[in-house]
């Protein structure tokens, strides 16, 4: 929209809604008045219109890796935030399950504490109560009872 109230004339297929609700559809070079709603449509046609050369106009390039830095920078503070803590605990997980051997006590994933008797390649079998035994997947033990 001009300073003066007129409509603008943007050179694309952008959405066009009727003021009062009543039709939308694709229009190509669309004339849509700003101020009768659709905030996103004036987002969009300020965007397609910066993105559209005029004619007569050299179509200018942006250099890639301007335009790829704060996705680069996104990814960096995702990657300290997320990614690296996460890969941090799960190898100390699996130091703690590779150091299982009897007596150690134990916290299973449901909260039971018990006592290792026999560590296999993929189970621990674990005491919980006098002549109680029970076979449980490695995965299950969160963490280990050190003596205090």
């Amino acid at each position: 929209m001009t300073r003066s109230g007129r409509c603008v004339t943007i050179p694309a297929f952008v959405l066009f809604c009727s003021p009062y609700g009543d039709s939308c559809g694709l229009a190509a070079g669309a004339a849509w008045r700003v101020g009768h709603g659709g905030s996103m449509l004036l987002a969009s046609s300020l965007i397609l219109m910066a993105a559209t050369p005029s004619q007569g106009a050299p179509a200018q390039q942006g250099n890639f890796l301007l335009l790829m830095i704060p996705y680069a920078l996104i990814f960096v503070v995702f990657y300290f935030l997320m990614i690296r803590p996460t890969r941090q605990r799960q190898k100390e997980h699996a130091k703690l399950l590779d150091a299982l051997k009897p007596g150690d006590k134990v916290v299973c994933a449901g909260g039971i504490h018990a006592t290792v008797v026999g560590v296999t390649d993929a189970t621990v079998q674990v005491r919980i109560a006098d002549q109680v035994r029970v076979d449980v997947e490695k995965a299950s033990i969160t963490a280990v009872k050190r003596p205090e």
